[in-house]
């Protein structure tokens, strides 16, 4: 569930960095060329979906470690 919910993120980020080089010109005065380079938006997804998965992993190895009366005990 974690994989799909920063895909969507990622696009709005673009998005929202493609709306603001339409702003710049307007605001600063100055054009700021917007471009994407793949190699760079390959990487960013890649290591977001590392994390996401870290993220998401690492917690649930450690408390399929646990006995489930003690973790529930905790709650």
């Amino acid at each position: 569930m974690a994989l799909v919910s920063f895909v969507p993120g990622g696009l709005m980020g673009l998005g929202m960095a493609y709306l603001m080089d339409r702003a710049a010109p307007a605001v600063l005065g100055i054009p700021i060329e917007f471009a994407v380079h793949w190699t760079f938006l390959a990487g960013t997804f890649v290591v977001a979906g590392l994390t996401t998965v870290l993220a998401g992993c690492l917690p649930a190895a450690r408390a399929a470690q646990l006995d489930v009366v003690d973790a529930l005990k905790y709650e």
